[in-house]
């Protein structure tokens, strides 16, 4: 009787191991920026790939290698950080901090997966969490959204076409996401 229960007990372990181990395989992620798999229980964003923080203020091209994302829809956006809370999503366009002219596009095997061309960054989507408003995610509903190939290499190119000419500047960072968010 005892040798069932151990035996039951060691097949339980066996069997949570080999979930864990079939789960972990999205943690595979070796491209550039830092990125966090909040888990299975995540309320909010399960997926999070910051590039770092962006300079909006200046023209500039960035380029980044995506490789062994989870295969999970991802949005590309970027994360903008206040001094003081704000409702800054409620606002027009044209009042919004920031008013550069952005381009992405992104890439595998030389074949274009999505695009955004020339869009003003306070006319895109802007989004604020109920519960911090020191902060928004701004995206393009129409370009911004991919679903990866974990087999494929990404390229993704960034480009500051036109600075922001607004005075104040905010921490802007390239993030993308996936997961439950917003």
């Amino acid at each position: 009787m005892k040798e069932l229960y151990i035996l039951r007990q060691m097949l339980y372990c066996i069997s949570l191991l080999s979930v864990m181990v079939s789960c972990s395989t999205d943690l595979q992620y070796t491209g550039d920026g830092s990125f966090i798999d909040n888990g299975l229980e995540a309320v909010n964003h399960r997926y999070i790939l910051n590039l770092g923080e962006i300079n909006l203020n200046q023209r500039n091209n960035y380029k980044f290698k995506l490789k062994n994302l989870p295969s999970k829809k991802f949005v590309i956006g970027f994360d903008f950080v206040f001094e003081k809370p704000t409702k800054i999503a409620y606002q027009p366009s044209e009042t919004r901090p920031n008013n550069a002219i952005v381009s992405f596009k992104l890439m595998a095997n030389d074949v274009v997966i999505t695009t955004l061309n020339n869009e003003k960054i306070n006319s895109l989507t802007w989004s604020q969490p109920a519960n911090n408003k020191n902060g928004a995610f701004v995206y393009s509903r129409n370009h911004s959204y991919f679903l990866p190939d974990n087999s494929k290499e990404y390229t993704l190119t960034f480009d500051v076409n036109k600075q922001n000419s607004k005075e104040k500047t905010y921490i802007t960072e390239l993030v993308l996401r996936s997961g439950g968010w917003k």
